[in-house]
């Protein structure tokens, strides 16, 4: 017994050490333990800090699903449906592409300096398109998904913001 508990003691302690603030998602990105999942009704869902809010209710008609949330540092917008920006910023400052997997299905992650931002807050951008998410008579679904950042160093949140994306289902054919 009290082997048990020696082991029990130092495999706690080893948890502790290693960063146990993080948890391990199902695609190898270590996502803060107090992040939410936000959820798309029953579209796919997200993780975000949990000072991420609801600025613009969900607006649904036959071709997307739209919907803003905001906090003190991010600004993070999705288009879900047909017509979602395909991120052609090649031309922006700062500019960088790479292609991701994200729950099993191909992405485009840009990121980039945006100077034309009206209010020059949110001015470091992170986005992800994910096209080929299904297709019905109005076309072909895809998701896009921005986050705004107040500062450069809020990219890789929001990279784990687009990272942790998993689909549940798709816009009801029409």
């Amino acid at each position: 017994m009290r082997f048990l508990n020696t082991l029990t003691g130092v495999l706690y302690g080893a948890f502790i050490l290693s960063g146990a603030a993080y948890a391990e998602d199902s695609r190898n990105i270590k996502l803060p333990l107090d992040w939410k999942t936000v959820e798309a009704e029953g579209l796919f869902s997200f993780r975000a800090p949990p000072s991420l809010e609801v600025t613009r209710k969900a607006e649904k008609d036959k071709d997307s699903y739209v919907r803003m949330f905001t906090s003190p540092t991010l600004e993070l917008t999705f288009d879900y449906g047909f017509y979602s920006d395909s991120l052609k910023y090649s031309s922006m400052p700062d500019y960088k592409e790479s292609v991701r997997i994200v729950d099993g299905h191909q992405a485009k992650l840009v990121t980039f300096r945006d100077p034309y931002t009206a209010d020059l807050k949110f001015r470091y951008i992170a986005a992800i398109h994910i096209p080929d998410l299904g297709k019905s008579t109005l076309g072909e679904t895809k998701l896009t998904m921005k986050v705004a950042c107040l500062t450069s160093s809020d990219l890789p949140i929001a990279e784990k913001i687009l990272g942790s994306i998993t689909f549940r289902g798709k816009l009801p054919e029409t």
